[in-house]
């Protein structure tokens, strides 16, 4: 028996479902350019609805129907127990291929995670996502899989893809077998529990995840929502040996319990017919082994948050400066409703940020910067044990230590939604737009649609698997029943702020798992008469006609015979547009993209920061105009860059250029008030101070800061913020204008003379001047950093934070495109055995990484390894990195025959002839980073094809031995941010004086920036090892200063 797949009119794809013998639910995906996949005109017309969407009958053989799964499963069809605490219990595997001959892409999802696990072994259903992929019965090698991907163009991470359709059956062999019988050896349980404690130690500061893990603590006891779900080195190691624990065979009991077949659906996408997909599915996939037990619903355990803990006040101490409040119900599961999605309409009633809404309310009386309203993630909307709707408010100072006066905002704005209703016009509003970017939905990357697809087979019926997401029923009843839900007794008030660090008079209580420090408070009774007697206050409205709404789909005509990639339509000395009118993907979309270079942005620390500051005013000035766009599909970014200000608008042309026009309008017309400008310039301190508390942040920071001229790191615009005063920001802006350069790209469904008179408009209405020094503002320069090695350190300035992360930046010079794609091969070739040799074999670190850098013509690579400081010295990392580089060298390149070779350029030609854009606003993309990095090289995938043709094995080894081997004149530069071992370090007490932040400088070396190498680690000139640095650097310099660093550059810039 048939069933009907619901796809958008625009999707050429065929789809078939199928539920194999053992179970399984398969959905197959052909996305072939034959004929036979192509509709004909009368089917399309036969087969189309007015709202876009089409239907079609999928296709099934000898296989059983999947009908009966309709109504019974699809109730609670929801990933139950998915350990979405950091992560999914789902094991999702991804072999890519492109639309008409490209990327072939498989995804799986098994609905069984952590709130199945026993309760002896907190983190088990996370260590058995790891230890699945750790060799198979039938392929027992650890990293098989790895290599055999990587071999054939694909990557490889958590969620794991191959490319190629001539490998992809062996590839989904390789993946199926994981299923069907891993082999989760002893020796690879010993090894990878330590990543799996690295992995918790990498997340031990996400605010997110320590509340979540908080909110588990408030539900009813024995409910697994308040399980442990990441596991570390205590629950998965230590505690087990206590007990007499074996968990290698608790993995083991776990995926015989779990890992059946009618819990897992499958996607597999390809460009083989249907047919051919099915035969290979039925093939490798009915191996896995399968039973009738039913799969486990969590609705007979109750409500879990219906407990005096959960309606409570809680102040929480976060790890960095946030100042939120976050109000969260428990409702029953709604997962039945997910065509109606009550919870997800409120939120956006509730979230709107147009005139007379909540947060325009509380920004004008600087109360709170944003609001955000819908279902929280954990659990979600698609549990069968509740539905959890939060409001989450980004506060000011202010609005936190009034805090109870926010919360009756809120509920005033509840009153409005109770006295007017639910706003029928809006939600149509909505559906209208829904439908239209369904209608006109364009091909996103294969192994997220696979993923995607994957989980939503378990939330969703057979016909909705593609459309699950959309609303499509309007339920007032339900709305309002959900809305008188929303009481004040029954809610959860979390608060975040270090300045509850100072507060006395609370009883201090610490999260066993993650140590978050909070005190818990009952809700003072006459604050919860205040909220439910409160009246609806006359500022507040629902939302006003959406004017962005696009309802004209036609295509303009092309009017410009010029050649987007030979000579931009205008240039003038003020500024230069780039055109192209879209004549491949053919969709009513646009793009208008304009970078507004000024001599002012990076003249110092002061004007970067200022810049930052202007952006964010910006943002404020514009929102109540660009929010409808943007629920309208027209999204609107502004950002600040080191040499000036992008304007980027895209989606659909109908109301494009209003939206422009409306916000250049208000750059105009920017005005500031007083108490805005503080709050904002506040906010932005913390901003700061957050990033350079965050040790890749940091490291990443340092790295730009030294290679380049123009970037001031977020550590100096920190020290600088505070000396910014209203009336020098105000002559900054002014002087921002004065001298000025604009580079823009308009590309899509629009014509040049529409083009033309954007940029004159934006000219005109801003008054740009022409910059004298033009040629400053057109070039981009990164430094040559010396011949030999250079350290910089710093240390991670969050004194409890063991996270220690090194970069190694080995950089070659100013290369062509021929050197450019040498180096890319070898760093492809070079990928996996990194990851292997450091993360899987060395274990530094669970985050490990390598890959080629192309800085403005700067051609280079990288390796990087996020490790623990109580595990690792940054000299074992280094050394560590230099040792498999030999390896690699020697036994790699070296070794390397040219039948390898051939199959690596023929990989990397069908990459980059498949790899092409897959949509309008991929293709935007790629141009304006070739403007943006002013290289305008906008052929560039076909001019690299041609390249890689004459690339022989010679030059790739030579190559290696210039610039990888241990004996090359190589140039590195190695930042280091090391880590503090937070067994050692002193924990500060909740009501103790706070130290004072103080972050590197570059001319502060002994106190602000110390180098922890004399006192931590061994001389770095000292080594063991006669393979190490002593041999390939013999003098390495360490630098604290980025200053003294630049100075040491100057010295070879020649």
């Amino acid at each position: 028996m048939s069933v009907d797949v619901i796809k958008s009119v625009g999707d050429r794809r065929l789809y078939r479902v199928i539920k194999l013998k053992n179970g399984l639910t398969a959905l197959l995906v052909s996305d072939g350019d034959s004929g036979d996949n192509l509709p004909n005109e009368d089917a399309e017309s036969n087969d189309m609805d007015d709202d876009g969407i089409e239907r079609k009958d999928s296709l099934d053989d000898d296989i059983e129907s999947k009908d009966s799964l309709h109504d019974a499963e699809s109730k609670d069809s929801l990933d139950d127990g998915i350990r979405r605490k950091g992560g999914s219990a789902e094991n999702n595997d991804s072999l890519e291929e492109k639309s008409s001959g490209g990327f072939s892409a498989a995804a799986l999802c098994v609905r069984a995670g952590s709130w199945m696990e026993p309760d002896n072994l907190p983190g088990l259903a996370h260590f058995l996502e790891h230890m699945l992929f750790m060799g198979s019965q039938k392929y027992p090698n650890e990293n098989d899989f790895d290599c055999f991907i990587k071999e054939h163009g694909g990557q490889t991470n958590a969620n794991t893809h191959a490319e190629w359709d001539v490998a992809f059956k062996s590839a989904l062999d390789r993946f199926a077998n994981f299923f069907i019988h891993p082999l989760m050896s002893m020796k690879s349980v010993e090894r990878e529990v330590k990543m799996i404690h690295s992995e918790w130690m990498m997340k031990a500061r996400n605010e997110k995840i320590r509340f979540e893990q908080l909110l588990g603590t408030m539900s009813r006891e024995g409910h697994p929502i308040g399980k442990f779900t990441w596991g570390n080195q205590e629950s998965l190691q230590s505690l087990p040996a206590l007990r007499g624990i074996d968990v290698c065979q608790a993995l083991r009991n776990f995926w015989r319990q779990y890992y059946l077949a009618q819990y897992m659906t499958l996607v597999v996408l390809s460009k083989e017919c249907l047919d051919v997909l099915q035969s290979w599915v039925v093939e490798i996939f009915e191996g896995i082994s399968g039973s009738s037990k039913p799969a486990l619903t969590f609705e007979h355990l109750g409500a879990p948050f219906d407990t005096p803990r959960f309606r409570r006040i809680y102040r929480i101490i976060p790890c960095r400066s946030i100042t939120k409040m976050q109000l969260t119900w428990a409702l029953p599961s709604l997962v039945q409703h997910y065509r109606k999605k009550p919870l997800h309409y409120l939120g956006m009633l509730i979230g709107h940020e147009g005139r007379g809404s909540l947060v325009s309310f509380l920004r004008e009386r600087n109360l709170a910067h944003a609001v955000e309203s819908g279902v929280f993630e954990v659990p979600d909307e698609f549990n069968t044990a509740c539905s959890c709707f939060q409001v989450s408010l980004t506060l000011t100072n202010e609005g936190m230590t009034g805090f109870e006066n926010v919360i009756t905002v809120v509920f005033q704005y509840l009153k409005l939604l109770s006295i007017k209703g639910f706003h029928r016009s809006f939600w149509n509003e909505a559906f209208q737009i829904e439908k239209t970017k369904f209608r006109f939905l364009e091909q996103i990357d294969p192994m997220k649609y696979v993923e995607q697809l994957a989980k939503d087979m378990h939330r969703y019926k057979p016909q909705d698997y593609i459309t699950g997401n959309l609303m499509f029923e309007y339920d007032e009843k339900l709305l309002q029943s959900c809305l008188e839900s929303l009481k004040p007794h029954a809610m959860n008030i979390a608060l975040w702020s270090k300045a509850f660090k100072d507060c006395k008079g609370f009883k201090w209580c610490e999260e066993k798992w993650f140590k978050t420090a909070y005190a818990a408070q009952d809700i003072p009774q006459d604050w919860i008469q205040t909220w439910t007697n409160c009246d609806c206050l006359p500022e507040f409205s629902l939302p006003e006609p959406n004017v962005y709404i696009a309802t004209d789909f036609r295509l303009k005509p092309n009017d410009c015979s010029a050649n987007f990639l030979e000579m931009p339509l205008t240039d003038t000395n003020v500024s230069r547009l780039w055109f192209c009118k879209d004549e491949e993907f053919l969709v009513p979309k646009a793009s208008v993209n304009f970078f507004l270079k000024s001599c002012e942005a990076d003249r110092s620390p002061s004007s970067a920061c200022m810049l930052d500051l202007y952006v964010e005013l910006l943002k404020d000035h514009i929102t109540q105009v660009v929010y409808p766009a943007e629920l309208a599909e027209i999204s609107c970014r502004i950002v600040a860059l080191d040499r000036g200000l992008v304007i980027r608008i895209s989606g659909f042309s109908h109301k494009l250029t209003r939206l422009f026009v409306a916000v250049v309008d208000r750059l105009a017309t920017f005005q500031v008030r007083e108490d805005l400008f503080s709050t904002l310039k506040q906010d932005l301190k913390v901003f700061y101070r957050n990033s350079g508390l965050n040790p890749e942040v940091l490291n990443k920071q340092l790295r730009r800061s030294l290679l380049f001229d123009c970037h001031w790191d977020l550590m100096r615009k920190y020290e600088c913020i505070s000396a910014v005063t209203l009336e020098s920001f105000s002559e900054f802006v002014k002087s921002f204008y004065a001298q000025m350069y604009v580079e823009g790209l308009i590309q899509g469904n629009i014509t040049s003379k529409k083009a033309k008179s954007v940029e004159s408009f934006l000219l005109c209405r801003l008054e740009i001047k022409a910059a004298q020094n033009l040629e400053y503002l057109r070039q981009n320069q990164v430094k040559r950093i010396p011949p030999g090695c250079s350290i910089f350190t710093a240390r991670n300035r969050s004194t409890d934070d063991e996270n220690s992360v090194i970069t190694n930046y080995y950089q070659y010079g100013k290369c062509g495109l021929r050197e450019f794609l040498i180096n890319q091969i070898i760093l492809a070739k070079m990928e996996e055995p990194c990851f292997a040799c450091l993360r899987t074999s060395k274990q530094l670190g669970y985050h490990v990484q390598s890959g080629s850098t192309y800085l403005y013509g700067m051609v280079g690579f990288t390796v990087t390894i996020c490790s623990l400081a109580s595990k690792c010295s940054m000299q074992v990392l280094d050394d560590s990195i230099e040792e498999f580089l030999q390896d690699f060298h020697k036994n790699h390149v070296e070794k390397m025959t040219e039948e390898t070779l051939s199959e690596i350029i023929s990989t990397e030609i069908r990459l980059k002839q498949n790899c092409g854009d897959a949509n309008l606003q991929a293709e935007v993309d790629r141009r304006w980073k070739e403007i943006l990095e002013n290289s305008y090289v906008f052929d560039r995938p076909t001019r690299e094809i041609n390249e890689l043709k004459t690339i022989t094995l010679q030059d790739l080894k030579l190559w290696s031995r210039n610039f990888i081997a241990p004996e090359s004149k190589r140039r590195k530069l190695s930042i280091q941010v090391v880590g503090n071992d937070r067994q050692s370090a002193p924990r500060r007490q909740p009501g103790s004086k706070r130290p004072p932040l103080r972050f590197p400088s570059p001319h502060q070396q002994p106190t602000t920036y110390p180098n922890p190498r004399p006192t931590i680690f061994p001389n770095p000139r000292a080594t063991t090892n006669s393979n190490s640095r002593a041999t390939t650097y013999p003098n390495p310099r360490v630098f604290t200063s980025i200053e003294e660093f630049k100075s040491e550059c100057k010295r070879y810039s020649t």
